[in-house]
């Protein structure tokens, strides 16, 4: 909880031109805030980080919410400003006795470490006096957003890796074992005629069917008779 009253050190290190006067009373407002998306005060990098304030009209006038803004701080030392963040506009007028809770959201984009947080609360009174609180002083964690295996980046890059690994198994098999492959080929396999006893072809693997051929067109060969078997006969 942070209430109205303030480090004097802290208020005039972000003291701006809007700020109250010394002359004006000290509005009774009361202020509150919380992230209530992050149960812990985590601010998560490239993320929309929203931090809720409450902003509690307490005083027996009217004020009118102009503006929010913060700025994180080393948090060390609340007056060394690490980075700015982007002031919103509201214009969020809240009656006496009135409770309105005001969001204010904001991204991140740094490394993760631990920093101070405060958010400032400009508004004006009923006369239009300018004022300013802080609505949010404290330290959180900057943390990068948890990684997750179906995030289409990382399966992009997992593809990616992928085949490059493929293109690398495939060139170092083509140059080790693609020539082996190559010169290895299948012998033809050669059947030799059966040879019979007598070292001629065997008939049968040579025999056809002479049934279907006229009798005219098959020649016969002679057969051939010995000198002495034809001197006998004559």
């Amino acid at each position: 909880m942070v209430k109205f009253a303030l480090v004097a050190a802290l208020l005039a290190l972000l003291v701006s031109p809007l700020a109250v006067s010394a002359s004006l009373p000290a509005p009774n407002v009361e202020l509150t805030a919380g992230f209530p998306d992050s149960p812990f005060g985590n601010v998560v990098n490239g993320q929309r980080n929203k931090l809720v304030v409450s902003f509690s009209n307490k005083d027996t006038v009217s004020y009118t919410v102009s503006i929010l803004s913060g700025v994180l701080v080393n948090p060390n030392n609340f007056t060394q400003i690490v980075r700015n963040l982007t002031a919103l506009r509201y214009d969020t007028p809240i009656g006496t006795g009135e409770t309105v809770d005001i969001p204010f959201s904001f991204h991140s984009e740094i490394a993760p470490q631990d920093l101070g947080l405060v958010v400032l609360v400009d508004f004006l009174d009923a006369n239009g006096n300018s004022h300013r609180a802080v609505g949010f002083n404290s330290t959180v964690t900057i943390v990068d957003p948890p990684t997750s295996i179906f995030d289409l980046q990382l399966l992009f890059l997992y593809v990616v890796l992928a085949g490059v690994l493929g293109g690398i198994g495939y060139l170092i098999q083509q140059a080790f074992f693609g020539g082996a492959a190559k010169g290895k080929k299948k012998a033809k396999k050669v059947v030799e005629p059966s040879i019979g006893a007598a070292g001629a072809v065997d008939e049968k693997t040579t025999a056809y069917d002479e049934s279907w051929i006229p009798d005219g067109h098959i020649k016969k060969s002679p057969v051939r008779q010995s000198p002495r078997l034809r001197n006998k006969k004559q």
